[in-house]
């Protein structure tokens, strides 16, 4: 299935046009975005592609990554609470000083490494995933 290109504008005014509550972002490619700082709180991503983007102070509170793949991409300072990858490929993605509380990996896919550093990570569900590629000054988290 083929993507199309979406700009940080697109998404700010796709946003502006759906129902709060229900905001579905399908079959998007984002290439070298700057999304920090926007409420992306409740979004689901379904089929996206997230390449060198970064999410910066985001509110990601809430929002699905549904089969879809981020890479080289910075979470830094981001509210990631109650995040859920789900069958998500993420390779080289950075977690820095970001909250992923209660955030969730099911069936994803770790294909490079993914940096955590600072992060809140309490009650975050890391199960079935290859804990080798986490590379983390969180040290608990790596435990079992």
């Amino acid at each position: 299935m083929s993507r199309n290109n979406m700009t940080r504008d697109e998404l700010v005014k796709f946003i502006k046009n759906e129902s709060p509550n229900e905001i579905i972002v399908q079959n998007q490619s984002f290439v070298h975005e700057k999304l920090g700082f926007l409420d992306l709180s409740n979004i689901e991503f379904i089929n996206c592609e997230f390449n060198n983007c970064s999410f910066t102070h985001c509110d990601l509170s809430h929002a699905v990554f549904k089969k879809s793949k981020i890479s080289f991409c910075g979470f830094n300072f981001a509210n990631c609470s109650s995040v859920n990858f789900i069958n998500t490929e993420v390779c080289g993605v950075s977690f820095y000083h970001a909250n992923l509380m209660y955030s969730e990996f099911k069936k994803s896919d770790l294909m490079g490494d993914i940096y955590i550093k600072n992060a809140a990570i309490g009650y975050s569900d890391f199960e079935n995933i290859d804990k080798s590629k986490l590379i983390s000054e969180n040290p608990l988290m790596l435990y079992d």
